[in-house]
């Protein structure tokens, strides 16, 4: 099926939902649609796009007997048996919580939409624990017993009290997870220099650092990033060769009062990554060999330098970014 076919029947579908809804039809039953904010999505010309109209990566099929997760302040962590699907279903209203959430092991894992936004920062000043301000956590699982796919999409970390976006250690399943990231929004990364340390606490949109085998990247938006946006080191921890990455239709822009390298994957002569429009701008006239780690790895038409035509994601959240 062609491009233009698809988007033909996705606009008179949509007209005919709205055409039933003006009758006064009955609404559909929630086992059908996943309400919430519907993602924004943007082309790399710049023209705008709504889902139906640029392919989305596509979810894992469930199992019937999938096991549900229902994130809340007071359920922020969610461990699953190796051999049960993860449904994951968000409130209509942002989770404001210390840690962010958690999510350990599991087999196929949906996450459709969603916000975290802390309401302040959850650790003290020159106290090293980002982690108190991350968004979501994904952890492998040692016991999984084949090749499994966590799908998250819709996600927004939201507010301006975020010290880490995503975080992912594939840990026993570095040679078997494929982790998908959708549509996926972040309002801004906080870091901290504490006087006279050298160090830094928090700042990464983004953080890989054991696996996963396969990470596809499709929209991600992430901005006024004061340290880094993706830093992506799967071979930190652990070992075992990994498969295809591929990153696409991304925009990472640094905080006005500067930021360090807001791309950062290595060893990327290990690593086989497709890149498609993405797009990097340094914070503070920050120069493209100071905001890409080892900068002539890549060419200009793989990452570019400055900012997107338009942003990739400009709306997320809710309950679901689609129909699950």
């Amino acid at each position: 099926m062609s491009a233009h076919t698809r988007r033909t029947r996705f606009r008179l579908l949509a007209t005919a939902v709205a055409l039933l809804l003006c009758a006064g039809a009955a609404p559909a039953a929630a086992d059908d649609v996943v309400e919430g904010e519907t993602a924004v999505l943007e082309d790399a010309t710049g023209a705008g796009t709504a889902d139906g109209e640029r392919e989305l990566l596509k979810a894992p099929a469930l199992a019937a007997d999938a096991l549900v997760w229902r994130p809340s302040a007071t359920n922020r962590t969610f461990s699953a048996p190796s051999d049960r699907d993860v449904r994951i279903v968000w409130p209509s209203t942002p989770i404001d919580v210390e840690g962010g959430l958690q999510l350990n092991g599991g087999r196929n894992v949906v996450s459709i939409g969603g916000t975290v936004k802390p309401s302040r920062r959850y650790f003290a000043a020159g106290q090293d624990t980002p982690n108190d301000n991350r968004c979501l956590y994904i952890t492998g699982n040692s016991r999984s017993a084949g090749p499994r796919t966590v799908h998250v999409e819709g996600l927004h970390c939201a507010g301006g009290h975020i010290w880490e976006g995503i975080n992912i250690d594939a840990r026993g399943e570095r040679g078997s997870l494929t982790v998908q990231l959708s549509n996926i929004l972040v309002d801004g990364v906080n870091v901290e220099y504490p006087g006279g340390t050298g160090k830094h606490i928090g700042g990464d949109a983004l953080q890989v650092w054991n696996g996963p085998h396969e990470l596809r990247i499709d929209g991600f938006t992430a901005k006024n990033l004061e340290y880094q946006g993706f830093f992506l080191q799967p071979y930190s921890s652990g070992s075992g060769s990994l498969g295809q990455w591929d990153i696409r239709n991304v925009n990472l822009v640094g905080a006005q009062s500067g930021s360090a390298f807001l791309l950062w994957v290595s060893p990327l002569n290990r690593i086989d990554v497709t890149w498609r429009n993405v797009y990097v701008q340094g914070g503070g006239d920050r120069p493209r060999s100071r905001t890409l780690w080892q900068s002539g790895s890549y060419s200009s038409s793989q990452v570019v330098s400055g900012l997107a035509p338009r942003d990739f994601v400009r709306a997320a959240g809710g309950t679901g970014a689609r129909a699950a």
